[in-house]
């Protein structure tokens, strides 16, 4: 079966978009494989958060994604949030919408087909 194994490693220069009062950012990276069309075929798949972790959080985290039916014509879509409390109390998150700090893809059909870990920057 196909499969890809993706280490996350770090982001750069985050912006923070909870601005002046917020606090600092609390950052997580969510992805999913994506066919043609657009549709997600596998995850979506999440880092822990990293929170009030500045610009240039570390992760260095791991994930399999399992039974690619054609890797070669998925996309991996992998999403920067950062993860918002209402005023900082837990129970409210679930009212608070994560905001979107930066995107990027990466044509799987780019890659080789190799054991071997890969390092690839996403901008």
């Amino acid at each position: 079966a196909n499969f890809l194994k993706v280490l996350v490693k770090s982001a750069r220069n985050l912006k923070d978009a909870d601005g002046a009062l917020g606090g600092g950012t609390d950052a997580f990276i969510r992805m999913r494989i994506l066919d043609a069309g657009g549709n997600t075929v596998a995850g979506p798949k999440e880092t822990s958060v990293k929170n009030e972790c500045g610009a240039d959080p570390e992760f260095n985290e791991e994930f399999l994604f399992k039974d690619l039916e054609a890797p070669g014509s998925y996309t991996l879509k992998v999403t920067v949030l950062d993860k918002d409390s209402l005023l900082g109390i837990g129970a409210l998150d679930v009212l608070a919408a994560d905001d979107k700090l930066g995107s990027a893809t990466l044509d799987l059909g780019t890659l080789s087909n190799t054991e071997d870990m890969v390092d690839k920057e996403l901008i």
